[in-house]
């Protein structure tokens, strides 16, 4: 992401960012009086430049050069290129280009908009509509022609030529249904052929991590970089939220041992509990947390605490990968990530015997069914029934 800094003589914003290893900086035009400038932005949301707020001026202007960034890499060029595409978006020039019933150039303008309003999610689009433009190469789809042949065509091409594991071939038909409703609804096609496309059937192989082996990442000394990230996830495992949530939680958002929050994912409310553990974390931070890195980063970064906190056992994992189910062992490190804390927050609960309403509220799961398939649930309440039984046994 961008920063944003202030030429002490002249007052004027500079937007700055590292791209493979080059420096971009360009004035945003923007000036700030001294005593309202904090370092990297305005010190409320109260000061403004030509009757707009300047830090959401600052803000639209990180979205500019991201989607500048965006066009960049699909049309190749340098920095001269990327300052031209910046300067288009920050005057305007960039729209959407008209899509006709083409449903490749829909999916395109469709993520690209979701980029402007959308922290992480964009990018799963985005990804989705690389595999889609290899798949289909030089054809482009109507609406019309996204149909069960396809569905079942695009499947198969999936499991045999990319190897893709079930997930990632469910999350591709997923995001391919969503822009379909969404051009429906923007009046483009009528076609209700693509609502047929069955998702991949499978059961997610994934690890949540005892309370034991919690306290063993708290008492891990680490170095500052992965310390930071290690609160993050201990957070994570102390409340159920998802990465994309976790800035939220700060000391002024709770009240009195209730946080409740609005999921930026879903827009689902949750409640939580907070226990003297997350307090003491936000304590040392003074009640705010510290800036995250990106997601992929913070993932790769989860895996080094938990190997550094001597995770390094193995698990007995299982996908389903190219149509055929793999059985491997891995170390308990390898497959943790920011979603283990959820995983781990839910499940150390029903082991404890917390009613699943009571969870429920507290990850955001609207039905049972969504909340079964997170942490394979009835899997869960018959270990821990027959942990507690006294007379089953032989």
């Amino acid at each position: 992401m961008a920063t944003f800094n202030r030429d002490t003589i002249s007052g004027m914003i500079y937007i700055h960012q590292r791209i493979d290893g080059k420096r971009f900086r360009e004035s945003t035009h923007i000036k700030v009086a001294l005593k309202d400038w904090s370092g990297t932005k305005a010190k409320t949301n109260l000061v403004m430049f030509n009757a707009e707020s300047v830090n959401s001026l600052l803000r639209q202007g990180d979205i500019d050069l991201q989607l500048a960034i965006a066009d960049l890499t699909t049309n190749g060029g340098g920095m001269k290129e990327l300052k031209e595409y910046y300067r288009q978006y920050r005057i305007g020039k960039r729209t959407i280009k008209p899509v006709g019933n083409k449903f490749m150039d829909y999916f395109k303008s469709y993520y690209e908009e979701q980029q402007k309003v959308i922290t992480t999610t964009w990018k799963h689009y985005r990804t989705t509509y690389r595999i889609l433009d290899q798949f289909f190469k030089e054809n482009s789809p109507v609406f019309d022609q996204i149909d069960t042949k396809f569905g079942d065509d695009f499947q198969r091409w999936l499991k045999t030529d990319k190897d893709s594991m079930e997930s990632t071939i469910g999350g591709h038909i997923k995001r391919i249904k969503a822009v379909m409703r969404k051009a429906a609804a923007d009046g483009l096609h009528r076609s209700r052929k693509f609502e047929d496309i069955k998702r991949p059937k499978y059961e997610t192989d994934k690890v949540a991590l005892s309370p034991v082996e919690l306290e063993k990442i708290a008492w891990t000394v680490l170095p500052p970089k992965l310390n930071m990230v290690k609160d993050y996830f201990l957070l994570s495992c102390y409340t159920g939220t998802r990465i994309s949530d976790w800035e939220q939680l700060k000391s002024t958002s709770i009240n009195g041992i209730l946080w409740k929050y609005t999921a930026n994912k879903t827009k689902e409310t949750a409640i939580v509990k907070i226990s003297e553990k997350v307090f003491s974390i936000l304590e040392k931070y003074g009640g705010k947390l510290p800036k995250m890195y990106a997601d992929q980063t913070m993932n790769s970064l989860i895996k080094k605490v938990c190997k550094e906190a001597g995770l390094t056992y193995n698990y007995a994992s299982s996908v389903v990968k190219g149509g055929k189910t793999v059985a491997e062992d891995v170390p308990v490190y390898s497959i943790c990530s920011s979603h283990t804390g959820r995983r781990t927050f839910a499940t150390i609960l029903i082991h404890k015997g917390v009613p699943v309403h009571l969870i429920m509220a507290q990850t955001g799961h609207k039905t049972l069914t969504s909340f079964e398939s997170y942490i394979k649930l009835k899997k869960v309440q018959t270990e821990v029934a027959l942990q507690d039984a006294k007379v089953l046994t032989v």
